[in-house]
């Protein structure tokens, strides 16, 4: 009757829980450990609704030592939860490192030594100082027994604010419409650990969870598929999509094609040509770190740049910074630019041809110093 009863109340988050494992198992784009992670969440949620369940039957059968065992799971797992949460939301740009990592672990287990004293039943002290059970007409009653009782509260607040940070940092960075899907989950986990406090509930965070992760999820999903399979940036239908959201705030174009990938796919095969074209994503995507600029690849071999409330100054940096690691690296690519000085420019398409025109005389200069048949680009 009790297991039926459990199924029955948890429904929905069983079924969501079965669907998220599904989906982590399964997707395509998705880096396998960050699916393994995913998984382990989605584990965590249906331990914690098994573990509320057997809280409640342990309160309704006044069976104190069922519900001492399972409270203090709950409370050991709750943080756990959290610290995967934030993995789970620093995991696409890797923000913490595995050292890092560890430390960040360090208060999952001040929490757990913390809600190992109430299992000491018999022992005078430990049993009644975070929580303990008391029979009362014939129901076990739960028993906060000191303040330390809301550690595991402090702890999830304290991932969830790290994650609130984390968020503000992303924004400041360019990352705001990427930012806006994990903020509303953190906040509405924020809202649901508040909740249990302050109404002593402890069936709320679950489902809470689950949802945060489906939407994660999909949110995941569909940045992943906007991005090129091979170099990883932003793909041509993301460059359309923001140039339309951002069309009125751009100021500076950096359009560019590789040199010599023809030649590079005919003797040495296409393998080394993907890997060019992956070594000039990589020297891309690091010139425009830290800057207000867009990177995408539109083409086989060519890329543009967009940037936002820029300088020229700063332009042109950025194109110089790219043409010296570019020929560090041995590889070759035709760049033209253009900023726009609304003065002078009112038409962004102006703009748009002006940089290609520069772009194509770069490549013209370039086959020409070289002795190369521009049929072999």
């Amino acid at each position: 009757m009790q297991i039926v009863e459990y199924f029955l109340s948890n429904a929905s988050l069983l079924f969501l829980s079965v669907m998220m494992v599904f989906l982590a198992i399964v997707g395509m784009r998705m880096k396998k450990k960050e699916g393994k992670f995913f998984i382990i969440f989605t584990a965590l949620v249906l331990l914690l609704s098994v573990v509320v369940g057997m809280e409640n039957y342990a309160e309704r059968s006044d069976n104190p030592v069922i519900g001492t065992i399972f409270t203090s799971m709950g409370y050991m797992v709750r943080p756990i939860l959290m610290y995967i949460f934030v993995l789970l939301a620093t995991f696409e740009d890797n923000t913490f490192a595995r050292k890092q990592r560890l430390i960040l672990a360090i208060p999952l287990f001040i929490n757990t030594l913390i809600y190992i004293f109430p299992l000491f039943m018999n022992v005078p002290g430990l049993s009644t100082f975070v929580f303990y059970y008391e029979s009362v007409g014939g129901a076990a009653r739960f028993v906060r027994g000191s303040f330390v009782n809301f550690f595991c509260h402090f702890v999830c607040l304290l991932y969830l604010l790290l994650v609130v940070y984390i968020v503000v940092v992303r924004a400041r960075r360019k990352y705001r419409r990427d930012s806006i899907i994990l903020l509303i989950s953190v906040l509405s986990i924020i809202i649901a650990v508040v909740l249990e406090m302050v109404f002593k509930r402890n069936d709320i965070l679950n489902m809470t969870c689950e949802i945060c992760a489906l939407m994660n999820y999909i949110f995941i999903m569909t940045i992943n598929s906007s991005k090129d399979s091979l170099t990883k940036i932003s793909d041509r239908r993301t460059y359309y999509a923001d140039l339309a959201f951002f069309r009125n705030s751009i100021n500076g174009i950096i359009e560019m094609d590789m040199n010599g990938l023809k030649w590079l796919n005919d003797h040495y095969g296409h393998e080394k040509g993907d890997d060019a074209l992956r070594a000039i994503a990589t020297i891309l995507s690091e010139s425009i770190q830290g800057k207000n600029m867009y990177l995408y690849r539109l083409s086989g071999d060519e890329f543009l740049i967009l940037m936002r409330k820029g300088n020229e100054a700063i332009l042109e940096h950025t194109v110089e910074e790219i043409r010296k690691k570019i020929t560090e690296d041995n590889y070759s690519l035709a760049i033209g630019y253009c900023f726009i000085d609304k003065e002078k420019i009112t038409d962004i398409n102006v703009a748009f041809k002006e940089a290609e025109n520069r772009m194509y005389e770069d490549k013209a200069k370039y086959y020409k110093d070289n002795k190369f048949d521009r049929r072999v680009r």
